[in-house]
């Protein structure tokens, strides 16, 4: 096979991960065929985002959302699934009759066939990229006045924003016990290893509690175990969607890597919030310090 292909399946792969990242506990197979009701909410909100559905929600607007994607969080599972940041279902979003669509555009940016369906409909669209921790501060700067020009008051919002910013300042501190995983690998996926580089929202984090990447390559990437021997972090992270299955994917990697397992410090920590990139985030830190608090 040769180089340029074994990328394209790679990339293809790393990209498909990104959009499962969203699935949480509690969303399972997700209803598509509840129609749109002549009554509901003011404004009417389709999210094409994991992440963006889960701010919405944080900040008290989750009456808003009248369509999601089956990655949707805990909460939406009455609201109809219109299609996903790859595939939006343009027939569904219109019956939904939305009047904003939230999306977090892929590389290739938003889907060609929705923006011209919102131009004709009238439906405006807001995109973020969510990549680094700072994007996450760009959208509660943005999102507020984007409602506020659709009718909801910004007031409560605001004050959920300023609430969620001193949080932020007490938890994202350096951490001893982060410090002392020396170089450390932070994977989303083992088979392949799938890690977070550089220039992503988990190095950001990772940075700011005072840990250290081993990875020096930019983005979300897709390895092997020979390069996961050959870089020989001191710690490896493993960020799955609950408990049991961070335990399990830890157990899996340490067979997998047999003798080359030998000194290496493998975590395995519920990475249901970390693996989001919205303001549960906090959440997830939270559960990430406390769980290597546990650790002697």
């Amino acid at each position: 096979m040769k180089s340029s292909t074994r990328h394209i399946l790679r990339t293809a792969r790393v990209l498909c991960w990104l959009v499962l990242l969203g699935c949480i506990p509690g969303c399972g197979d997700r209803t598509s065929g509840m129609d749109a009701s002549t009554s509901g909410p003011q404004v009417r909100i389709v999210s094409l985002s994991p992440a963006l559905s889960q701010i919405l929600m944080d900040l008290g607007h989750q009456e808003l959302i009248v369509g999601c994607t089956p990655w949707a969080p805990a909460g939406l599972e009455r609201v109809p699934v219109v299609g996903d940041l790859l595939r939006p279902d343009l027939e569904r979003i219109s019956a939904v009759r939305p009047d904003l669509i939230l999306v977090q555009p892929t590389q290739l940016g938003v889907d060609p066939g929705l923006a011209q369906l919102a131009a004709q409909r009238g439906w405006a669209i807001r995109s973020w990229t969510l990549n680094r921790l700072e994007d996450i501060e760009v959208v509660l700067e943005e999102l507020p006045e984007s409602l506020r020009v659709a009718g909801v008051d910004p007031a409560p919002m605001l004050s959920s924003i300023q609430q969620w910013r001193k949080r932020r300042d007490l938890l994202l501190v350096p951490d001893p016990k982060v410090e002392a995983l020396g170089e450390t690998v932070v994977l989303f996926g083992i088979d392949p290893p799938m890690a977070f580089g550089r220039e992503t929202y988990l190095n950001d984090l990772l940075e700011s509690l005072g840990g250290l990447n081993a990875i020096r390559a930019p983005g979300y990437l897709e390895s092997s175990l020979e390069d996961l021997v050959v870089l020989a972090p001191r710690s490896v992270v493993i960020l799955a969607t609950s408990p049991g299955s961070a335990l399990e994917q830890a157990a899996q990697l340490r067979t997998m890597l047999g003798a080359s397992a030998e000194g290496l410090d493998i975590h395995a920590i519920d990475g249901a919030d970390l693996l989001v990139p919205g303001t549960r985030l906090l959440d997830g830190v939270q559960r990430f310090r406390a769980r290597l608090e546990e650790r002697p």
